[in-house]
């Protein structure tokens, strides 16, 4: 009896070992085996010709993959063979459609084998621009300026094949966008047409810009506008003309005076131009003109600039010891500045200070001595100091008397 009590003890317990173990199998499965994806560096940014084409991207797979785009909207110029497979070498064929666009387009595959993801970023390139608006231009024979709008997402050279057009301004594009290329072609004196070329180039793409230049009688200046600043100064007008001309000079303009005493030059003429002492600016028009036919002229402007003035009723204040609100005009035409010398002088902000209109709170002298400060008004070149004379406490009112009530009106 005892033996067989012994016996189901021991097989009671081999079956409990034996629960026991399947409960931890359970608990704590065997692991899965490892899933990876491995691809070089290098392969993972592949970059597609502008034309399209086909590239092969080689990776391994230690499982079942899968190959998916992050964008679906790539799938309308790029796809992907095979998409899915099992372990193993692999190599993916990743096909694109020509890029008839001006901009650069990406697309991002995603490789995935369990839980191991790779990502492959596709770059294909734009299509190369390089155009012009016009690729004509007609220039009368006194000259001028032509711009030329160039369109292109390239860098590009410029190369004129015309020793009378010349460039004012060079600018380059790297994106689609329109740039001006200025030019200024000469007045023409060789008493015959003429054509010159400007190329603009970059690498295989090519535009050209034919330019042709009439000849006939003109009157050309060089500079049709000067401004001069309110002390005068000089101006020298240069004069491009096949034929012979006269000057109109503006009525009321005799602030301007042709200078005699320098060099005669019939392509030059000099002129003197005096201070202006008024408070606006003023302006004059010079004609140059054929004679023999007046529709052949142009013009020269002449700005100046006004005379700057800060002008206040008084230059000096006395103010009484107590304090008070001082407040005048200022006429000027002319931005200014508003500083005060002390800190007894304060400036009351005021709606009315666009109006010109300024004021400032007297502070009240406990001192028995008089003090002087100045409110300046400053612009650039002009500078206007008002002086502040204030009393000393209980001295003297502004008559002059001796008194010791200082809040007598004055």
């Amino acid at each position: 009896m005892r033996m067989r009590v012994s016996y189901l003890f021991s097989v009671f317990m081999f079956l409990l070992i034996g629960l026991y173990s399947c409960k931890d199998d359970n608990e704590n499965p065997s692991p899965n085996p490892s899933f990876k994806i491995t691809i070089d560096e290098g392969d993972t940014h592949p970059v597609i010709s502008q034309q399209g084409g086909t590239i092969n991207i080689p990776f391994t797979a230690t499982g079942e993959w899968n190959a998916t785009m992050i964008n679906d909207r790539a799938e309308s110029w790029i796809t992907i063979n095979p998409s899915s497979g099992k372990s193993g070498d692999i190599e993916l064929s990743v096909t694109a459609t020509a890029n008839e666009t001006y901009d650069e387009r990406n697309a991002t595959i995603v490789l995935q084998c369990g839980d191991d993801k790779k990502e492959i970023v596709v770059t294909q390139k734009q299509k190369d621009a390089l155009t012009v608006t016009s690729s004509k231009y007609e220039v009368p024979s006194g000259g001028g300026n032509i711009s030329v709008e160039v369109k292109a997402n390239i860098e590009y050279e410029i190369e004129v094949k015309a020793d009378w057009i010349k460039q004012v301004e060079n600018q380059d594009t790297r994106a689609l966008t329109s740039s001006l290329l200025n030019f200024k072609v000469d007045f023409n004196d060789t008493e015959s047409k003429r054509e010159g070329e400007i190329i603009i180039k970059s690498g295989n793409l090519s535009e050209t810009v034919k330019v042709y230049q009439e000849y006939g009688d003109f009157i050309t200046l060089t500079q049709k506008d000067f401004t001069l600043p309110e002390e005068g100064g000089t101006v020298d007008i240069e004069i491009n003309s096949t034929v012979g001309y006269d000057v109109k000079m503006p009525s009321g303009a005799n602030w301007i005076t042709e200078i005699q005493s320098r060099a005669v030059s019939t392509h030059t003429r000099h002129y003197q131009v005096e201070p202006n002492e008024n408070y606006d600016s003023r302006e004059a028009k010079i004609i140059f003109y054929n004679t023999e036919d007046e529709t052949i002229a142009d013009t020269v402007s002449i700005y100046q600039m006004y005379k700057g003035a800060i002008l206040v009723a008084r230059n000096e204040y006395q103010v009484k010891s107590e304090g008070e609100v001082l407040s005048f005009s200022v006429n000027s035409n002319v931005k200014f500045n508003v500083s005060v010398s002390d800190s007894w002088i304060k400036p009351i902000e005021t709606r009315e200070l666009v109006e010109k209109q300024l004021n400032f709170s007297i502070v009240e002298n406990l001192m028995e001595e008089d003090r002087i400060g100045f409110i300046v008004l400053s612009s650039e070149k002009i500078k206007q100091e008002i002086k502040i004379s204030q009393y000393g406490k209980g001295l003297k009112n502004p008559d002059g008397n001796i008194d010791d009530m200082p809040n007598i009106p004055w």
